[in-house]
Formats: C-alpha cells, sequence, structure tokens
C-alpha cells in the first residue's frame, strides 16, 4: 500500500517533461508551488539525510569527530559522545543534516534539512525562492520512495 503525500506535498514524474528523470514537486503554501528537480539528485539529497548529523552552532558537539578537547570542555560538554545512543538513529538532542538539489525550474537551489530534536525527525525544505515548507521526515520520504531511483 503507497503511503499518503504528507499535507502541504504532492510529486510525480513531469508530463511537461520527455527526460523522466525530471520529478515534479508541488509544495503548497497559499498557492502550490511546483518545483522541477532531476530523480537522481533528489534522491541523493535524500540520502545525504540519512548519513548522520552535522552540529548546528547553537547546540553543543554531538560528535568528537574533528572537535579538539578545549573546544568540547569550553562548552562544558565533557562527554560529546552522550547524546548519541548505541544503536539508534537519532541523536538525544536537537541536530540536522543538511543535502541540496539544484533545480531546473525555477532556477537555483533547494535546501533539504532534516532536523531532530527528541521525539520529532522533521524535512524542512527551503526552496529557490526562499519559502520554507516543513514535514514529517519518515511520512515525506517514504512518499517520495516509490518514484525515487534507487
Amino acid at each position: 500500500m503507497a503511503t499518503p503525500a504528507p499535507e502541504g506535498m504532492r510529486a510525480a514524474f513531469d508530463p511537461d517533461n520527455e527526460d523522466s528523470e525530471v520529478i515534479a514537486l508541488y509544495l503548497d503554501s497559499p498557492n502550490a508551488n511546483r518545483i522541477l528537480v532531476n530523480a537522481f539528485d533528489l534522491a541523493a539529497a535524500l540520502a545525504r539525510l540519512e548519513d548522520g548529523t552535522d552540529q548546528d552552532p547553537f547546540f553543543s558537539p554531538l560528535s568528537a569527530e574533528g572537535i579538539s578537547t578545549d573546544t568540547v570542555e569550553a562548552l562544558g560538554d565533557s562527554d560529546p559522545t552522550r547524546a548519541f545512543e548505541s544503536g539508534s538513529t537519532a541523536p538525544a538532542e536537537a541536530s540536522y543534516m543538511a543535502g541540496e538539489v539544484e533545480t531546473l525550474e525555477p532556477g537555483g537551489v533547494m535546501l533539504l534539512r532534516r532536523i531532530w530534536y527528541p521525539g520529532e525527525d522533521t524535512l524542512e525544505i527551503t526552496g529557490p525562492t526562499g519559502a520554507v515548507y516543513t514535514f514529517d521526515y519518515k511520512q515525506a520520504v517514504e512518499y517520495l520512495r516509490p518514484i525515487l531511483p534507487r
């Protein structure tokens, strides 16, 4: 059974484009904004969101990798790995991953951010015009998965 579309999002192969690798995303605000993207680029950006977490400069480091001990101690966090539980895919504190997709129409870049807070997993899409849309991450990915290349 197909996952229902998240409220405010529709996606399909673009019927006006002969290239079947182009996906039309319709993101609702007061009016549906149509954004054309290459399906492979969108799949790669979403895969990037599965890679782990980036550090948000407004929160303590979530990983000691590449961070000096002095920096960690200055931030008052003696155990920077504590935010991750063994075998967990989501950290215990706020963090995010980001990916971007060059859009075909309108021209520009679409930014995807996966934002985790305790008990919340959000996909934030910033379109090339600067409009921001938020969706439940798991529902959006499950909805998009059948039309994206593997």
